[in-house]
């Protein structure tokens, strides 16, 4: 879990020292050590999930997404609240998640309608695949996500433009690309999953295949209907291999 609060064992890595930054308009010191780059993106973003439950074969997801908070002397991680993000590509949250064994992935994001501005926590469904197995089906989650880095309850100080994503559009706001990785979550306890027997993990690599078309929903079908899962289940063989041919018998010459 992400620990809320004072970051004292890691503040030094982001003090400025006297002389090497600028202050902002809000009184905030940036420098080269408390700027957000490309290189250490994954430092300034953590990510929690949890089970919520399990109902008909759907799992509830409760994700929370924290940023590094810095200014001047002061660092600690803080939850990203609804209204502090933003879209980016379309959506404020995408969340790609799969399996530890690989064999099932998700692309879902949280239901924005439901979702208050000041919420931390961020509903996520996956509906599990009936070939689950008899065990234990455990997941991670990774989120990306438009940061509104200069709100004043963020305040983050960026010296690089590879940080930053504008959509297309007119009137769209400028916002930083967050990242991050969540602990493994475990959706099916032993003994309550649905076994059935399941397809090789790795096919022959002469195999043609091909993916049975995906019902696709959301806004704009940007998500997979019903937050169903990718798995091989949606491969289907495309041509027979061809038989093996007896060696021909070579003919000798007349003499």
């Amino acid at each position: 879990m992400v620990r809320v609060g004072d970051d004292t064992a890691e503040t030094g890595s982001f003090i400025c020292r006297p002389g090497t930054g600028y202050r902002t308009r809000t009184g905030k010191t940036c420098c080269p050590a408390s700027n957000i780059r490309q290189d250490n993106l994954h430092s300034w973003f953590r990510a929690d999930a949890r089970l919520s439950s399990m109902s008909g074969g759907v799992a509830s997801i409760s994700l929370r997404l924290y940023f590094r908070y810095v200014f001047n002397e002061r660092v600690e991680w803080r939850p990203l609240r609804w209204e502090l993000l933003s879209e980016m590509h379309g959506r404020r949250v995408h969340v790609s998640a799969a399996s530890t064994d690989l064999r099932y992935a998700w692309h879902v994001h949280p239901d924005a309608a439901s979702l208050a501005p000041n919420a931390a926590d961020l509903p996520i469904q996956l509906r599990l695949p009936d070939g689950a197995g008899s065990t234990p089906l455990t997941v991670r989650l990774h989120a990306s996500f438009g940061v509104r880095a200069w709100d004043p309850a963020i305040q983050m100080c960026i010296d690089s433009e590879d940080v930053v994503h504008v959509d297309p559009g007119r009137g769209q706001e400028m916002l930083v690309e967050g990242e991050a990785l969540t602990n493994p979550v475990t959706l099916t306890p032993a003994g309550h999953s649905r076994p059935r027997p399941e397809p090789p993990l790795v096919a022959a690599l002469s195999a043609d295949r091909r993916l049975v078309t995906l019902r696709l929903g959301g806004r704009g079908a940007d998500e997979i209907e019903d937050a169903a899962a990718i798995s091989r289940d949606l491969e289907a063989p495309c041509n027979q291999q061809p038989q093996p041919q007896p060696p021909q018998q070579l003919r000798q010459p007349p003499p």
